[in-house]
């Protein structure tokens, strides 16, 4: 139960990061893995915050198909956003999908080189992706 809370709580830290980031795109431009979408590109960055709510609601509703559909489709229009990677690693965990949500993790890390905090939210996620007794694991 303790770990949960502290997966809530690095949920939050890294929803926070990415309002921050929104609201103020130079704190995140020193991490060489995740900025802010061009702002020429038109409708592309009001898509991916679109899509990004929409999968955090979809989580938060325990629908993580319809989450994971969001998400990779945000990946598709930001591969190398590395939160896109965390949430969907977090979506692959509740379906006991270990495998796959190690793979995100790893693809999260190599896109966020000098994020401490996502890092440590991939960390603690990394230790609960690993099948226990009495869980159905694929």
């Amino acid at each position: 139960m303790a770990t949960r809370g502290i997966l809530i709580r690095a949920i939050l830290v890294v929803a926070s990061l990415m309002l921050v980031s929104c609201a103020q795109p130079s704190v995140m431009q020193g991490s060489a893995g995740f900025r802010p979408p061009a702002q020429s590109s038109g409708q592309q960055p009001r898509t991916l915050n679109s899509l990004q709510r929409d999968a955090l609601a979809a989580m938060q509703d325990g629908d993580h198909d319809r989450a994971i559909q969001y998400l990779q489709r945000a990946i598709r229009i930001e591969p190398r956003n590395p939160v896109n990677w965390h949430y969907l690693a977090q979506s692959y965990r509740a379906q006991y999908d270990f495998a796959r949500c190690r793979e995100m993790i790893s693809r999260s890390r190599a896109y966020s080189s000098y994020d401490s905090i996502l890092e440590q939210a991939n960390q603690i996620l990394a230790a609960q992706c690993v099948c226990k007794p009495g869980e159905r694991c694929e």
